[in-house]
């Protein structure tokens, strides 16, 4: 897996502004709201793992279904301006946030990506994003939260290899029971059964460990001011 690491900066769920680390204590400088500080790092992993297997992976292994050749891939997570982003749209999907509250909080991060706040790398995708490509978003976020609904069983059962490979490298036990049912060259229909149901079980264990409390994503962007 690509690493995700720790943001260099913070996004207040209630303004909408990215803050240095250091500015934040447990208030926002910017409106004064209380910030806890664990809880939006634990937020902003959550939303990095949407965009990089929901939203990277899926476009990448949909493109494939239109070719005859048919690789694993390895991507490189986006960038932590992406994962703000996702934040912000996940708090339209599973949080209560309005389409353009939502848009008005995208476009916060993307003034602060031009202004140079976030630059670990190039964002010119991001700078660059129409309304097309964000609705994608929301379709990528909708869908993955909703056990990848909408996608093609191939489609699927990639992104859940992937996260299952990815949960492999922290669990030892796991990865034997892997290297198992992998050491014949084919599959039989009753091991191959297996095997698909321990990569499920692996991905229903890895979403529950990473997703939010019920409603950690409700009420949020509460000192925007109306536009």
């Amino acid at each position: 897996m690509s690493d995700i690491g720790q943001p260099t900066q913070l996004l207040c769920l209630s303004c909408g502004n990215l803050l240095s680390p250091d500015e934040v204590t447990d208030t926002c400088p910017s409106c004064g709201s209380n910030i806890d500080v664990d809880e939006l790092l634990r937020l902003y992993d959550y939303a990095a793992r949407v965009y990089y297997y929901g939203h990277q992976y899926r476009l990448v292994y949909e493109e494939q279904e239109h070719s005859e050749q048919r690789t694993r891939h390895c991507l490189q997570f986006a960038g932590e301006a992406f994962a703000w982003t996702m934040l912000a749209v996940l708090s339209g999907v599973v949080g209560n946030a309005a389409y353009d509250l939502v848009k008005v909080i995208v476009t916060k991060i993307r003034k602060a990506v031009a202004d140079g706040k976030v630059n670990d790398r190039d964002y010119s995708a991001l700078l660059s994003l129409s309304e097309d490509e964000l609705n994608d978003l929301f379709c990528s976020a909708k869908s993955f939260t909703n056990d990848m609904d909408g996608l093609t069983k191939e489609v699927r059962l990639a992104i859940i290899e992937e996260i299952a490979v990815d949960a492999m490298t922290h669990q030892p036990q796991l990865m034997a029971q892997m290297t198992q049912f992998m050491k014949g060259k084919k599959l039989g229909e009753k091991n191959k059964k297996k095997f698909i149901e321990l990569l499920r079980a692996t991905v229903a264990q890895q979403q529950k460990h990473i997703h939010p409390k019920k409603g950690s994503l409700n009420d949020r962007w509460n000192r925007i001011e109306p536009r």
